[in-house]
């Protein structure tokens, strides 16, 4: 999604830098700075000449109202690309209808269907078999979870937690870096490559 989204808009600064014969890169920015300028030059001229806009099959547009029409689309396209990338923060897709959801490969249904579906990675901490802390994530991996669940525990209980008991999917040199530097050395992990090695013995 996110891939997608930059192309088109890449595509749309492109065809707006040859239209006004633009050489350097324009970044979105910049590109709907020098839109608005154009926009309202074009509606002024509409508002002096008292131009009338016409719609429907039959009706010959003017030249004004052509301009005014193709500014104000290329405006709402970056506007709208905008809005999209901001909604994606750092992830590469989010649901229409719940845009704190992600799109994720969930495991096979009783249909055994496996595909992308809007959903949350929900996190829950247990200690002496009771929870502690639990709390939903809009990213897929494991791994980029581990850092804000734990602050957000660490927080919670004043640094009173010691050990990490986590599987593979939490390996990260990164999570290992960030448990050390905040005094969690006792990390109960499986790695990743644990089967095979185990294996080899």
């Amino acid at each position: 999604m996110e891939k997608a989204i930059l192309n088109y808009q890449d595509k749309l600064i492109d065809r707006i830098s040859n239209h006004y014969e633009i050489d350097e890169r324009l970044s979105n920015k910049d590109c709907q700075k020098l839109l608005l300028i154009e926009f309202n030059k074009v509606r002024n001229i509409c508002k002096e000449k008292k131009i009338k806009f016409v719609y429907g099959q039959g009706k010959r547009k003017i030249e004004e109202q052509k301009r005014y029409e193709l500014l104000k689309e290329w405006l709402n396209r970056l506007k709208t690309y905008e809005n999209h990338l901001s909604v994606l923060g750092e992830r590469n897709s989010y649901s229409k209808t719940d845009k704190d959801a992600t799109f994720m490969r969930l495991k096979d249904d009783h249909m055994k269907n496996g595909q992308l579906k809007p959903a949350y990675n929900i996190q829950c901490a247990t200690n002496g078999n009771y929870i502690i802390e639990i709390e939903g994530f809009n990213n897929p991996s494991d791994s980029r979870t581990l850092i804000p669940f734990t602050n957000n525990i660490l927080d919670k209980y004043n640094g009173k937690i010691n050990k990490i008991v986590a599987d593979s999917g939490y390996e990260s040199e990164e999570n290992y870096l960030y448990l050390k530097e905040n005094g969690l050395k006792d990390l109960y992990q499986t790695i990743k490559s644990w089967n095979k090695e185990k294996k080899k013995i």
